[in-house]
């Protein structure tokens, strides 16, 4: 008891004391500094993002899809599909999912970032921009299984358009075939 009451006995706890407080305040006042940079950061590139964000989105409101009453391909075509969708759009979602600017055009992963961008162009405009991929799935669904049921979930999903714009273009292929047909026999 006489040691631990001792004055430089309490002098020199009191000093280890202090120490240690004083280093635990540093590594808090370090952390705190860190956590600031590190959300600084952050913010920055959510401001990169924004703005990267917004031009993406005025290239492809101006985007023009599919036109169901006389755009309608016959066969999936590439190019097509290439002119449909932004510059800046296929730029972005190449150094994305490549990370780099080349691509070869009869890649896998260059159909895939195709189809990427169509529906980030469907889903953008709300599906008013159709885009080839959207119709001829679709399509396909319907004439596979003939279930309206299947291609509204694909539609939610924002995989294909919905059933009654299937049926207009069905209904409008069928039209020209049948007046196509009428005045070959003329």
């Amino acid at each position: 008891l006489a040691t631990y009451l001792n004055p430089r006995n309490i002098i020199a706890n009191n000093s280890r004391k202090n120490y240690q407080e004083q280093e635990e305040r540093m590594e808090t006042e370090e952390q705190g500094t860190e956590t600031n940079t590190e959300i600084e950061s952050e913010n920055e590139e959510k401001e990169v993002l924004k703005k990267a964000s917004e031009i993406q989105r005025r290239e492809i409101d101006q985007t023009e899809g599919i036109d169901i009453s006389s755009d309608i391909p016959s066969s999936v075509n590439l190019n097509r599909i290439r002119q449909l969708v932004p510059n800046l759009l296929f730029y972005f979602i190449v150094m994305l999912v490549n990370g780099s600017e080349k691509i070869s055009e009869t890649s896998k992963q260059y159909l895939q970032i195709l189809s990427i961008a169509q529906d980030i162009i469907f889903v953008t405009s709300k599906a008013k921009t159709l885009m080839i991929k959207h119709l001829y799935l679709g399509n396909i669904i319907h004439d596979i299984s003939r279930s309206k049921l299947l291609i509204r979930i694909l539609n939610i999903l924002g995989h294909c358009c919905c059933y009654e714009t299937i049926e207009r273009m069905l209904t409008g292929l069928a039209n020209r075939l049948t007046t196509s047909d009428s005045t070959s026999y003329i």
